[in-house]
């Protein structure tokens, strides 16, 4: 019997709310290709007793459900019930790892371990297992919500470089980070083609349902993704002011520390927020943009990013006008580079009197370059070789 034991880097409720990553996508590819007869899915650990808090509110491991197949007062494993192979353990903390593995009969003989999830390093080393994998990404010791994590990042960091038999990096940034070494592979993002090959565009969800705001449609420039630092926020303010003839849409969650700026921007009548929208509805907003935009800062942290919103508009074939972050030269005039306010207004003009079917065409054909199910199976192929000639 071969087991899979994940540890996530998000939470099973954030999923659930739309914030669908890339360790969702591997996820349940690696349970769709039948490869592991269990997998067992561990949600994100917190490591602060504020996250722990939210796990408690969120997730709540003392809540037993139908479902429920181990339970200890700070911790629960469900078993999935329209995935018989499939299990979700939430929890505070590991204590009750040793114990979950055996209740579900895990052999360690065959016990693939595979984290995104940094912080566990060292837990995840002291699970007995037959191979173990890491799947980078981002940097997180650039990441703003763990500055003062950064020593210890950069232990687990250390941990995993000589520890993990296999290490995938989102970017190529990334392979620095964790050393060029012949266990460390760059595989970018990749996209579900199929979820947003339906060409409907449903204006209600932005808020144009009125027959009037129908007739006098204005060219909608969008982003989607979570609004965090990362995020510039001043090139949309820009960009509102000199175009008043367009509207300007942000789609996702907004940080805590850029709420008090969107709020401001929101101000201005040409731009939306519209807060958390889910993975099932956002084809029908995206399939509504007019030029999509990656506006985010050029720093160390985005250097080690592979966006997948830079994916998913290809997939809806929309023009694509993004800051130069990792993985945007790939893709070479189908991604079009701005870097100041005045050059991603200038690009946003060229792209609507220059788009055309043809270029719909090939930025769809593109995304097919880049599905999930190739990049999975790529992983797969890699841990298969490895199994074979295992990493010292």
């Amino acid at each position: 019997m071969k087991t899979l034991i994940v540890f996530n880097m998000s939470h099973r409720f954030d999923w659930k709310n739309g914030l669908v990553n890339r360790n969702y996508h591997v996820l349940h590819l690696l349970r769709e290709s039948k490869v592991f007869d269990r997998i067992l899915a561990i949600d994100f650990l917190p490591f602060t007793q504020k996250k722990k808090f939210k796990v408690l509110l969120q997730g709540r491991p003392w809540q037993r459900h139908r479902e429920t197949v181990f339970w200890r007062w700070h911790t629960r494993v469900d078993h999935d019930p329209h995935h018989s192979e499939l299990y979700w353990m939430t929890s505070l903390d590991l204590r009750s790892l040793h114990g979950v593995l055996d209740k579900l009969n895990f052999p360690v003989e065959s016990r693939v371990v595979w984290s995104y999830n940094p912080l566990v390093a060292q837990a995840v080393a002291a699970v007995p297992k037959a191979l173990s994998v890491f799947d980078a990404v981002d940097n997180w010791m650039e990441h703003s919500s763990y500055v003062e994590y950064r020593d210890v990042l950069q232990e687990c960091y250390d941990d995993i470089q000589r520890n993990a038999d296999v290490i995938f990096t989102v970017s190529e940034g990334l392979v620095d980070v964790l050393g060029k070494q012949e266990n460390v592979f760059y595989i970018p993002n990749g996209v579900d083609t199929q979820h947003f090959e339906q060409p409907v565009c449903n204006l209600q969800l932005l808020g144009k349902s009125s027959p009037e705001r129908l007739r006098t449609r204005k060219a909608i420039v969008g982003y989607h993704g979570i609004i965090q630092p990362r995020v510039n926020l001043q090139i949309f303010s820009y960009l509102a002011d000199k175009h008043p003839e367009y509207d300007f849409v942000l789609v996702g969650p907004v940080w805590k520390e850029m709420q008090k700026e969107a709020r401001e921007l929101a101000k201005k009548s040409n731009i939306r927020f519209l807060g958390p929208v889910s993975y099932q509805r956002l084809p029908e907003i995206l399939h509504c943009f007019d030029v999509a935009l990656i506006p985010h800062k050029i720093d160390t942290f985005t250097h080690s990013m592979n966006p997948l919103k830079m994916y998913e508009y290809l997939a809806v074939g929309k023009p694509i006008i993004s800051t130069p972050v990792a993985g945007s030269d790939q893709f070479q005039d189908l991604v079009q580079l701005a870097v100041s306010p005045e050059d991603f207004s200038q690009q946003i003009q060229k792209a609507l009197t220059t788009d055309s079917p043809e270029l719909v065409e090939r930025r769809r054909k593109m995304a097919e370059q880049h599905r999930w199910q190739q990049r999975v199976q790529l992983m797969l192929d890699i841990i298969a070789r490895t199994q074979n000639t295992p990493h010292v």
